[in-house]
């Protein structure tokens, strides 16, 4: 790892949260689609009913830029909020965006997606044109007070894990973000474990940290991150899973899925 002290924001009067980063990687980075039938449950899953709020609409739909574009304020608006890219950063993997709406405007199909960049909850409209268009049947619920993960499938509970959480002084983010980016890591005996799942949320405390721009992550654990249990909340605002669930978690939620954290 690489990187000096972290450089905090500070907001008077605004309660701060923090995350863990990940040097050179990230911080631990109205027409309605029709909604296709619920197909049977993946070979080998249990379903269980829902026990725990889950976001609505499942499924849900992702778009996956095919030329750069601006992200605007408004449906055919003059405001740019963000221009995106087609590779998104730090693995420069697609760039695929959680689809919070959609629009018809004088013509066009314009989708609201939620943006991979600051502030948390960042969104903007970007031209359907630009962008492929798919489904996801999968959701994924962080819950900072249990200490969990939850992972839905067409609004069906099919798996819970134990995790780690961001320490009260260092909490976890709550909001309805989508993974941004999945990568796999070279040494999974290191602290971050085999998987590393870059969130669209970002830190609230640390701009920087630890070479890093203090992106969240869902990610695995090794080394030294093995020492700390699961089911506590003693991370610096990523979330930790044992290697096995997020093995698993990296083959069934790519970019894109929505998590929310609650």
């Amino acid at each position: 790892m690489s990187g000096g002290a972290p450089t905090r924001l500070r907001r008077p009067g605004v309660a701060l949260a923090l995350c863990l980063a990940v040097a050179g990687l990230a911080g631990c980075t109205r027409a309605a689609a029709p909604t296709p039938l619920p197909a049977p449950a993946p070979e080998g899953f249990f379903v269980r009913p829902v026990s725990m709020p889950v976001p609505p609409s499942a499924p849900a739909l992702i778009a996956r830029l095919v030329a750069p574009t601006p992200a605007l304020t408004a449906p055919g608006g003059s405001h740019m909020v963000e221009q995106l890219q087609t590779t998104i950063r730090p693995g420069g993997g697609p760039t695929d965006l959680l689809v919070l709406g959609r629009r018809q405007d004088a013509g066009t199909d314009w989708l609201h997606v939620r943006l991979p960049e600051r502030p948390n909850g960042a969104a903007g409209w970007i031209d359907g044109n630009v962008a492929v268009l798919e489904t996801t049947p999968w959701r994924i619920v962080v819950s900072t007070e249990r200490r969990t993960v939850t992972v839905f499938w067409n609004a069906q509970q099919v798996r819970s894990f134990s995790a780690v959480v961001g320490a009260p002084w260092s909490p976890t983010p709550k909001g309805l973000f989508a993974i941004a980016e999945r990568i796999p890591l070279a040494n999974p005996d290191g602290f971050y474990g085999s998987w590393l799942l870059t969130l669209t949320a970002h830190s609230t405390v640390y701009q920087h940290f630890d070479g890093g721009d203090g992106l969240v992550a869902i990610h695995g654990r090794g080394g030294s991150s093995l020492l700390v249990p699961l089911g506590t909340a003693k991370s610096n605002g990523c979330v930790r899973l044992d290697d096995s669930a997020i093995g698993w978690l990296a083959k069934v939620a790519g970019p894109g899925t929505p998590v929310e954290i609650v």
